[in-house]
């Protein structure tokens, strides 16, 4: 995402970036409310009533571990690998970023 926010900075270099981190419910509200201009959201989201478009990226997360963790051992992991262990995410769950006020 931040190549496609260099190539606009480059193309239209007067317009103003300010980007922020919150969850899918709170950037929603804000973009109803007029107070941003565009917003990036993780699927799944109700979109329904908003013009949008699918970013042409793969997420990838990351995870950390002790070093004596069973799971080091493996070369992959997979969602159900996850499933009954304690782990910390993102703010309620849900990440999304807001890309960018103008």
């Amino acid at each position: 995402m931040m190549e496609m926010v260099a190539k606009f900075r480059d193309r239209y270099p007067g317009v103003q970036f300010a980007l922020f981190d919150g969850d899918g419910d709170s950037l929603r509200e804000r973009l109803d409310q007029g107070a941003e201009d565009i917003v990036a959201l993780v699927e799944p989201v109700e979109a329904a009533k908003y013009n949008y478009m699918r970013l042409p990226v793969r997420e990838e997360w990351e995870i950390i571990m002790k070093k004596d963790d069973p799971l080091t051992r493996r070369d992959v992991l997979t969602r159900e690998d996850l499933y009954d262990l304690p782990l910390i995410v993102g703010r309620g769950g849900s990440c999304a970023t807001q890309l960018a006020t103008f």
